[in-house]
């Protein structure tokens, strides 16, 4: 008899592990649902703070900058505007555009990381940006940042879909809602590297046979990254050197990027991101590694630019939904991660509560210094301000032209000896100061200015915005010199 030899077949190497099963609506509706509950919250108080200096920039930029760098957000904003015939909006008005990115922001983070993640995990990821203090600030804000931040969820939903799919009509739609990004805002190049990064890893990882548009599309993505490399190259180069020519004369932080980012991420979902990487790393499913791709290489890039130039975490703030996907990973699946998940949601809501009830939206209170001067001011006395464009949208009220403000002059590192030059016109000289304004001073001009105001003026009214742990000092102050 002839012995019977089992023969082996191979193994197919072209599929990836099987997905874990999907939750039903019914696991996920609810976070949605929250979720969108506290993106409401981005039009609570949304007039009430007192206009930045970034926002009264803006203002004047939109209304009388004809030809803006990244000009997205100055004409979304301006065309809200005039929708309401105002030359020079109110507060809410000012922000109402940014308020609806920030807010649509929220469900685009569910459906952008559900691409790549379970949904119960991406509808985490949407509760915690909806609660998040961060976000909230910057969508009661009146710049483009969360203009950028939706349009690159948009965008990213469909390039990671088109790549995973490999269809062309998604990839071509998300391409084209991505070279939007950068227009609303500069730091969306930072998503554009990681997407570009995340969408090769997704359509280069191993295929399931039926994908049979998979070859041609990976001969165009290369071609496509090649001429796009080319192009976005000389735009980055174009921008960046504006933007280090602006920066000239502080120090390059990439530590203080960090540590910033740390914080205004808070630390407690910080730690869940943490723990959220060791749990994305260790997954081989090409939808794992195309988002840790994604956060690596965008950040990398960041990490790249703050080393030219003093960075804000404002800059990365395009990714924040992304480290919020990252950081849900660690808070799903168990009775404790459900507790640890509630506890996160607990902080970061606890955080925007302060926010609105005790740090005044944590901007420093101009309109009320503002008003101060103007209640007690007399015809023919002068004013200096820091943040002089904020000022003069309170001192003249209807005005657009803030960058060049008429009802006081600028008190800033270039102009830090005016108070003691206008001592001497015999006039009553008021002063409205904010002290984390000195930290861009060089140390002799500012301890000049500091002795002069000690010595020679009077404090007559502060308006303090606690801020946690003495991070900031966002305190206001009003000082008189009589002659």
């Amino acid at each position: 008899m002839v012995p019977c030899h089992r023969v082996r077949r191979p193994v197919p190497r072209s599929v990836d592990p099987p997905p874990p099963r999907e939750s039903s609506w019914r696991e996920w509706g609810f976070l949605v649902a929250l979720a969108l509950v506290a993106a409401g919250a981005r039009f609570w108080n949304l007039g009430a703070w007192s206009v930045e200096l970034d926002e009264a920039l803006f203002l004047s930029d939109a209304r009388h900058n004809v030809n803006p760098r990244y000009p997205l957000g100055y004409h979304v904003s301006a065309w809200v505007w005039d929708l309401f015939n105002r030359e020079a909006p109110d507060e809410a008005l000012l922000r109402l555009p940014s308020a609806v990115a920030g807010f649509l922001a929220v469900p685009a983070t569910f459906w952008a990381l559900s691409s790549v993640l379970s949904r119960r995990v991406a509808a985490l990821s949407a509760l915690l940006l909806g609660v998040s203090s961060w976000a909230l600030f910057w969508s009661q804000m009146a710049r483009f940042y969360t203009l950028a931040q939706l349009l690159g969820l948009v965008a990213g939903g469909f390039v990671l879909r088109g790549a995973k799919r490999a269809s062309w009509s998604e990839m071509l739609l998300g391409l084209a809602v991505l070279a939007l990004v950068p227009l609303a805002h500069p730091s969306g190049a930072f998503l554009i590297v990681g997407l570009w990064v995340a969408g090769g890893v997704l359509l280069f990882g191993r295929r399931e046979p039926q994908e049979h548009h998979a070859p041609a599309m990976r001969i165009v993505f290369v071609i496509g990254s090649v001429i796009g490399f080319a192009f976005g190259l000389a735009w980055a180069l174009d921008v960046l050197g504006v933007w280090m020519a602006s920066t000239s004369g502080v120090s390059s932080q990439p530590f203080h990027l960090l540590l910033s980012t740390g914080y205004l991420v808070t630390p407690w979902v910080g730690l869940a991101f943490a723990v959220g990487l060791v749990r994305l790393a260790r997954n081989p499913a090409r939808e794992s590694r195309a988002l840790l791709a994604l956060i690596a290489f965008a950040g990398l890039a960041a990490l790249v630019t703050s080393a030219m130039g003093r960075s804000a975490a404002q800059y990365v703030f395009v990714l924040l939904p992304w480290m919020l996907g990252v950081a849900a990973l660690a808070l799903v699946n168990g009775g404790r991660r459900r507790i640890a998940a509630a506890l996160v949601v607990l902080l970061s809501l606890a955080d925007s509560a302060d926010y609105h009830l005790r740090r005044h939206g944590d901007r420093p209170r101009w309109s009320e210094a503002a008003a101060y001067v103007r209640d007690h001011a007399a015809p023919g006395d002068l004013c200096l301000g820091m943040h002089a464009p904020a000022l003069e949208y309170y001192l003249n009220p209807g005005a657009s032209r803030l960058r060049v403000p008429q009802a006081l002059t600028y008190l800033d590192r270039y102009r830090h000896d005016l108070p003691l030059r206008w001592s001497g016109r015999n006039r009553r000289v008021w002063l409205i100061v904010n002290n984390e304004e000195y930290e861009d001073w060089s140390p002799a001009d500012r301890e000049a200015t500091r002795e002069f105001l000690r010595l020679g003026c009077r404090e007559v009214a502060t308006f303090p915005v606690p801020f946690p742990l003495g991070i900031r000092d966002l305190d206001v102050t009003v000082l008189r010199w009589d002659p």
